[in-house]
């Protein structure tokens, strides 16, 4: 796969396959089955592309998206930037929605108005003349801005930071699974708004960074990008250099081009991860394509009328028909596109999604479904061969069951000890790593706190959201990345512990899938079947124990990170009056009282991290327990009803048999067709 296109189709064809997987587990009575795969599908549809984008005033980011988007949503020529992050998503038609605090404020499908008085990339300095719902809502995000930027309380910085707008849009790129996220900026680099944006980048599948050609990086922008992006998430960073057309010479655009490598390549940037373009130029020509394909029952002075720059207009003579005018269109249209050199960026960037991002999530669909096939399979064949016994034969079985049950729910209790304490010293040397990293970080945040002179109360507060928001991203990134080779060994032992208690039978050797990002409220409205509106996923044969398996719980002790800024930040709001002038206040009990918030909340995340990585055996250990629990109950229900059409001698058990093989063909060409 090379394009979004490309990926959507593949997207498609899987639903396809997933619709007859889903059939064939309802024929068989494996309900757990069909919704899973119904849930997982929906998953697959609910992960968006995400696309953070980055860039300080003025290097011409709302372009930029316009160009990407081939659409003029976004306001230009602005000159600040909000603390507000903007999501510009999908939609069946334009919307503009406003969330202060995770709380919806406004809501319209009029985007010059909402432009207008919240101006996406501007920081609501100048006071509007409207009045009403619009008016009284700007007034409320410009307050909370402005007094975040002067050092403001606690609380009103963690409601910011729960802030956002939304764009809604019915666009070609938007439909194709992708979010672009226009982030705050970085032009305080230890502030709020660098903050908010590092976060989102953490989350991105794709980082943008837009550089000026002709002011190429300023001092905010290096330091936030050797702090920050450098060795963290460089391997999904496109650096963007914009305005390439300022220059009027080849030899001043290679002497930019140069300095950038300079720059960039020894920070670890790839250089085919550098792009020069002119996002100007870019929407230039869209413009023009658009005009062009509109053109047809046009007159040619209408048509001229509605060309929007003044130098493709005065190539427009009197005598020309409207065929010349368009002939005109087309050919400045591919001329500006050439000039702005971002059709090869659009399409790095598409194949870097779609190949570093969207195969992983294809494969992760792929694997469950072969998953399910196989479970399918192995209850086909069962049903076949119990049909192909007599009664009596069958009665006989269900005897010698009962006893080889009893001795592998033993064999699995005495395995499933062994698999717990071979996992012991893994989940040990893990926590021994995870509390000397806490102690790094935390001596990290009090060297920032110690090693600098505050002459105001705002810059210590600053410092503080800026050094605990960091470490929280250090942490977050380092336990994320060791989680997951833990979980690789814990997966491993766990296969090799099911393969010795049950090697015959797939149905109990499943993996837990890890749903990461399920949106359960709209799964409600769109699962199918008999278990419509139930989103508790399935246990039982498809293995999935909980969405939270790896990443909810695990990193849920974060969500005291912000606890710990906001509660570090009253230290500092509750100071006395007279400690909070100009060079007066006590900066050594300030630090004492961080240090000691700092180590109550590693303390208690140290704890929860430990109760979880633990569990994490449990669960498996469970999961095995109640899949082996879910088979005999599963088998036992198919030895009654086998029974039961053979003491009858029903004439449908060939008839059965007939189309149980010819399921079992379907099966083997669902497989082939999944694995391709």
């Amino acid at each position: 796969m090379n394009s979004l296109q490309e990926y959507n189709l593949e997207v498609k064809r899987l639903h396809t396959l997933a619709q007859q997987v889903a059939t064939l587990a309802e024929t068989y009575g494996k309900r757990d089955i069909e919704r899973q795969v119904t849930l997982v599908m929906n998953w697959l549809d609910e992960k968006d592309f995400l696309v953070a984008t980055v860039g300080e005033v003025s290097v011409g980011k709302s372009t930029f998206m316009n160009a990407l988007m081939e659409q003029e949503a976004l306001p230009t020529s602005l000159k600040e930037s909000t603390a507000l992050v903007t999501y510009v998503k999908k939609g069946v038609k334009t919307k503009a929605k406003l969330y202060l605090n995770n709380e919806l404020k406004l809501e319209t499908d009029n985007l010059d108005e909402f432009n207008e008085h919240f101006k996406i990339n501007t920081k609501l300095l100048e006071e509007t003349a409207s009045e009403g719902i619009f008016q009284k809502t700007a007034s409320k995000v410009k307050d909370t801005f402005m007094k975040s930027q002067q050092g403001s309380t606690a609380k009103e910085i963690e409601e910011l930071k729960k802030s956002r707008i939304e764009i809604e849009l019915n666009n070609p790129l938007l439909n194709q699974q992708v979010q672009i996220i226009d982030t705050p900026g970085l032009n305080d680099a230890k502030g709020v708004r660098s903050q908010i944006t590092k976060e989102f980048i953490a989350s991105a599948d794709a980082a943008i960074i837009l550089f000026k050609a002709d002011k190429l990086m300023s001092h905010s922008e290096v330091e936030f990008f050797e702090g920050h992006l450098v060795n963290k998430h460089i391997q999904d960073i496109f650096v963007v250099v914009n305005r390439i057309d300022k220059f009027k010479t080849s030899i001043e655009e290679e002497q930019v081009k140069q300095e950038t490598y300079k720059r960039l390549i020894p920070l670890g940037i790839p250089k085919e991860n550098i792009f020069f373009i002119s996002a100007k130029k870019a929407f230039q020509a869209q413009r023009l394509a658009a005009l062009e394909t509109s053109s047809t029952n046009m007159e040619p002075i209408e048509l001229k009328e509605r060309i929007p720059y003044k130098a493709v207009k005065s190539q427009v003579q009197e005598h020309h028909t409207v065929e010349d005018v368009r002939h005109i269109l087309i050919e400045q249209h591919q001329k500006l596109e050439k000039e702005s050199y971002f059709t090869d960026f659009r399409k790095s960037l598409e194949y870097f999604l779609v190949n570093n991002k969207g195969k992983g999530k294809i494969e992760k669909v792929k694997i469950e479904f072969l998953e399910s096939i196989n479970i399918l399979e192995e209850i086909m064949k069962l049903e076949n061969s119990l049909l192909s016994k007599s009664a009596d034969e069958l009665k006989s079985e269900q005897k010698q069951r009962k006893i080889e049950v009893k001795a592998k729910q033993a064999q699995l209790k005495n395995k499933s000890k062994q698999y717990r304490e071979r996992m012991e010293q893994q989940e040990d040397l893990l926590l021994i790593e995870f509390e000397n990293e806490l102690k790094k970080n935390h001596a990290l945040v009090l060297s920032d706190m110690t090693n600098k002179k505050f002459t105001t109360i705002e810059e210590m507060k600053q410092t503080i959201q800026s050094s605990i928001s960091e470490t929280e991203l250090l942490m977050k990134n380092w336990l994320t990345r060791h989680l997951k080779k833990h979980m690789q060994h814990v997966q491993k032992k766990y296969l090799e512990m099911s393969n010795q208690v049950a090697p015959q039978e797939v149905s109990i050797k499943s993996i837990p899938f890890d749903l990461e990002g399920l949106d359960e409220s709209k799964l409600k409205n769109r699962s199918t079947g008999p278990d419509k509106g139930v989103v508790g996923l399935a246990a039982g044969a498809t293995g999935v124990v909980a969405a939270g398996v790896l990443g909810l719980g695990l990193l849920g002790g974060f969500l005291l990170a912000p606890l710990l800024a906001v509660g570090a930040l009253y230290l500092v709001d509750e100071m006395e009056d007279d400690s909070k002038k100009e060079g007066t206040f006590n900066q050594v009990a300030v630090i004492n009282a961080i240090d000691k918030q700092l180590t109550g909340h590693n303390k208690k995340l140290l704890k929860e991290v430990t109760k979880e990585i633990h569990l994490l055996v449990d669960r498996y250990i469970k999961n095995m327990e109640d899949a082996q629990k879910s088979l005999e109950n599963d088998t036992n229900e198919r030895y009654k009803h086998a029974q039961s059409m053979l003491s009858r001698k029903n004439q449908d058990v060939h008839q059965k048999r007939f189309s149980i093989e010819s399921d079992l063909n379907t099966l083997e060409q669902l497989r082939n067709q999944v694995k391709n």
